[in-house]
This record gives structure tokens, sequence and C-alpha cells, in this order.
């Protein structure tokens, strides 16, 4: 079976044009490489720096127990919320939130009988240090 002119053009010009995807796909995965390596050196020198900023970032924060598994707390938002007040009890009502995250610590299995443990970011080191003090009387959870 015989092809035409034509055709034989036609499969040329395809031929052609896979051959520049291919140049292209090799020189995009060539610089892909490159920058991933630059990228991880990049992690490699940053990474004294973050984590020396993680240390400081979790002064802030602490872990509660005996915090009641309740709908009430359901979200990260209302349990920052209850926190807030329970830690805080004493702070105005206008004052800026000290408790700025907080979330539950593990799965939760129905079998379970004690409530999880609290992550509880707080805004400043000042705030933890307050609840730490000699002068803080100790809280009721739950």
């Amino acid at each position: 079976m015989g092809h035409s002119p034509d055709d034989r053009h036609t499969i040329q010009a395809l031929i052609a044009e896979v051959e520049q995807l291919n140049k292209l796909i090799n020189n995009n995965r060539a610089q892909s490489d490159s920058q991933h390596d630059n990228c991880r050196q990049h992690r490699m020198e940053s990474s004294p720096q973050t984590e020396q900023m993680l240390r400081y970032s979790k002064r802030r924060n602490l872990v509660v127990f005996g915090i009641a598994e309740s709908s009430a707390c359901a979200t990260p938002e209302a349990l920052a919320a209850h926190l807030q007040s329970l830690l805080f009890e004493d702070a105005p009502s206008s004052a800026a939130p000290l408790v700025s995250c907080a979330y539950r610590l593990g799965k939760w299995e129905a079998a379970q009988r004690k409530p999880r443990a609290v992550l509880v970011e707080l805004t400043t080191v000042s705030a933890k240090q307050g609840l730490q003090s000699p002068q803080s009387q100790p809280h009721s959870l739950g």
C-alpha cells in the first residue's frame, strides 16, 4: 500500500513536531530538576533558621488535659474561645484574645473514657508565663 506525497509530507511534519515536543519536554525536565536541586539546597541552608523559628513558636504552646469532649467545642474556633474564657477568666472581654488557636490531639475513639488532650497556642510567651506565675490561681478545667 503506497502513500501519496501529501501523506508522506504530513507524516514528516508530524515526526518533526514530535521531535520538537520531545526537546521541549527534555528542556523543561532539566529546568525542573535544576529548580528542585536549588530548592533542596535552600531548604538545607535555611533549616537551622527554620528550626529556631519553630522552637521559638512552640514556647507559646500549652497542652491542656481534662477538657470534656462536647459538641459546644467541636470546632477549633469554639475550643479556642472556651479555653480563652477558662484560662483567662479575669481578662476583660474587650481585650484581645490570648488564645490564638486550639485543637485536639489524637484521633477520637468511641470507646475512649478520657477526653483527648488539647494543644493551645497562645498569642504571646508572656501570656503563658502569666499562667505559670505563682500569683496565678490553679484553674478548674472542664
